[in-house]
């Protein structure tokens, strides 16, 4: 699994109990330091209370918007209450492994 983060990509490394650590996808050929640590819990998929699939990531909840092949678009679920643009893309690579971009990571509202 891969995670854009601020622009660079970032690969998963190692998952210590409820800990994620992800490490730059960029450290193999350039020895990039970067590295993320996320809480395991921090992207997953949650039923929403009308039985729809939902995408959880970290506090905020998107709703599908899209769906290709082999790529959905997720949108903030108070897009529409709050005008709020917060996007995210998950795709899968014909290797089957699962990547997510956040493509416009900012909220105009606090979570729900």
């Amino acid at each position: 699994m891969q995670v854009r983060h601020g622009g660079h990509l970032f690969n998963k490394h190692v998952v210590r109990g409820t800990m994620v650590y992800w490490r730059c996808s960029q450290h193999q050929v350039f020895k990039c330091k970067a590295r993320l640590k996320s809480d395991g819990n921090y992207v997953k998929y949650i039923v929403g209370c009308r039985g729809s699939r939902k995408l959880k990531v970290g506090d905020f909840t998107y709703t599908k918007n899209k769906e290709s092949v082999n790529k959905t678009y997720w949108s903030c679920a108070r897009a529409g209450m709050h005008k709020c643009k917060a996007r995210v893309l998950t795709y899968t690579l014909t290797n089957g492994e699962q990547n997510l971009v956040v493509r416009y990571p900012n909220h105009n509202h606090d979570p729900f």
